[in-house]
């Protein structure tokens, strides 16, 4: 009798290591999403595309939040892989909270371009590091283009093009803004009309651990054995 137990405790023992090794193995392997969180304030509203709320009814220095994610590693792959200046990728995510209108999300682009030699009296080009989270919106019968911009000197963020697993607001030092247009003034005098934003926050969102994940799929196997028993 005793002998049956004991070959019953190492069978069901073993049986839960397995199922652990196979959860974990499987979250491991599953696709990540990264999914990050920000908020800012709104520095221009002539363009009231509806993006940080209702029409006619955003002001200058208006709170407005949001979040946009998108996946890592091999399922998400750079679509401009001859270009090594510019990768290209899927999001899956673009949101901004106070919005009016739907945001539909287009891609992600991340540059690492060099300068160029620029004659004087120009303005020297320093180059890029550039992370871009793109989306559209319909105003009336236009489709409208938002992005999410955040610039910073040449190799001051990224040593490549790839998709990047973290990102600090702070790091990206020339620009960090929200912005969408309606008109772009040409000519002299012309006045522009944008809805644009300033970012003064960008946060991970952290995701379950590993070790979590996979205890609660085993807590829900286990419950699931009980009830077949019962």
């Amino acid at each position: 009798m005793r002998w049956l137990v004991l070959c019953g405790v190492v069978r069901f023992s073993f049986w839960i290591l397995a199922a652990t090794t196979v959860l974990i193995g499987t979250v491991s392997a599953r696709a990540e999403v990264v999914k990050f969180q920000f908020s800012g304030v709104v520095t221009d509203d002539s363009g009231d595309l509806g993006v940080f709320g209702p029409f006619g009814g955003v002001q200058v220095n208006d709170v407005f939040t949001g979040s946009f994610s998108y996946m890592t590693g091999p399922g998400n792959p750079d679509q401009e892989v001859s270009d090594l200046e510019l990768g290209v990728y899927h999001v899956v995510e673009f949101v901004i909270d106070q919005a009016v209108v739907t945001i539909t999300p287009l891609g992600i682009g991340v540059t690492h371009r060099q300068g160029t030699p620029v004659l004087p009296p120009g303005s020297p080009d320093l180059g890029t590091d550039g992370f871009s989270v793109g989306g559209t919106l319909l105003a009336g019968e236009d489709t409208k283009v938002i992005s999410l911009r955040l610039e910073a000197p040449y190799q001051a963020v990224f040593t490549d093009d790839s998709l990047p697993t973290s990102l600090t607001l702070s790091d990206f030092t020339d620009t960090s803004v929200v912005r969408s247009i309606r008109v772009v003034g040409l000519m002299p005098g012309g006045m522009s009309q944008i809805d644009e934003g300033q970012l003064t926050s960008l946060v991970l969102v952290p995701e379950p651990s590993t070790f979590v994940l996979a205890a609660l799929g085993l807590l829900g196997l286990l419950g699931r054995r009980r009830r077949q028993r019962t």
